[in-house]
């Protein structure tokens, strides 16, 4: 007599396939630009007694369809001062962004992919120049604020076009609703986060630790955060891609936070004291 087995639906390619959960190798149109700060450069700076806010140029990037793929800060660098609509910024001693600030960066990397064709949109200090463009976006290593490491962030490697007024309209409100409700679903996660004005009693994570005392995060099993903890050995990009293959990281949103900050206390940066 033949044995039976479970009747399974098969699955595709597609659903086989695996993502790093950053912007990377996708195409995407800037919308909503413009020139201001991001939280969690503003928070570090209060901490340091620092006068000086880290001025940065924020988009929001999308597909062709309208599809929220994500929004972006690049640092302009020093000095700037942005008009009250966060649409222009201007220097007391330049007229020219530091090819070695990030958004510097960013702005040379696109001269290169659009042969210097860009400049016909209007000027790098005007926000506005930037809107319905779109490019290939690649991760690439740049300085960190400060110049203190390196990090990567998304480069706008090839030129792909731009959007239409109408679907920039239409785009623009859409991906400004998403990010808020991106940024309330990242707030209620930061309300327990360590150092937290909301949750004092819980203590900072130092280099090494297994599990975080995050109280979402200590439901997690500890075979899972030794198993993320081992692969902090690889370099970033590796350890996402790997990371992001293990079903209690893409369940638990807590965890994903954790694994997806690029910031030095992601869960990559926080353990490459444990190797």
């Amino acid at each position: 007599m033949a044995e039976e087995y479970v009747k399974r639906v098969p699955g595709t390619d597609e659903d086989w396939e695996t993502v790093s959960g950053i912007i990377d190798r996708v195409d995407a149109f800037i919308v909503n630009p413009s020139f201001g700060t991001k939280k969690e450069y503003a928070d570090k700076a209060q901490l340091e007694d620092s006068d000086a806010l880290p001025l940065m140029f924020l988009a929001d990037l999308v597909t062709k369809e309208g599809e929220f793929v994500g929004s972006q800060g690049y640092s302009v660098g020093g000095g700037w001062m942005v008009s009250k609509d966060g649409k222009k910024i201007t220097h007391p001693a330049r007229s020219n962004i530091i090819k070695t600030s990030v958004y510097g960066q960013m702005i040379n990397t696109a001269v290169v992919s659009t042969e210097g064709g860009i400049k016909k949109y209007g000027t790098p200090l005007i926000a506005d120049t930037w809107a319905g463009l779109g490019f290939f976006w690649e991760q690439k290593p740049h300085a960190t604020v400060g110049g203190a490491g390196t990090k990567d962030s998304p480069m706008p490697t090839k030129f792909i076009g731009e959007l239409t007024s109408k679907e920039l309209k239409e785009f623009s409100d859409k991906a400004a609703k998403d990010r808020e409700k991106q940024a309330a679903a990242r707030g209620a996660v930061e309300a327990m986060m360590p150092g937290a004005p909301s949750a004092p009693e819980l203590q900072t994570i130092g280099p090494g630790d297994v599990a975080t005392v995050d109280a979402v995060l200590l439901s997690v099993p500890a075979e899972v955060m030794e198993r993320l903890t081992s692969i902090t050995k690889l370099p970033k990009a590796k350890f996402l891609d790997q990371a992001l293959t293990i079903p209690e990281v893409s369940e638990n949103d807590a965890l994903l936070r954790d694994v997806l900050d690029d910031s030095d206390s992601g869960f990559w940066a926080r353990n490459q004291g444990s190797k």
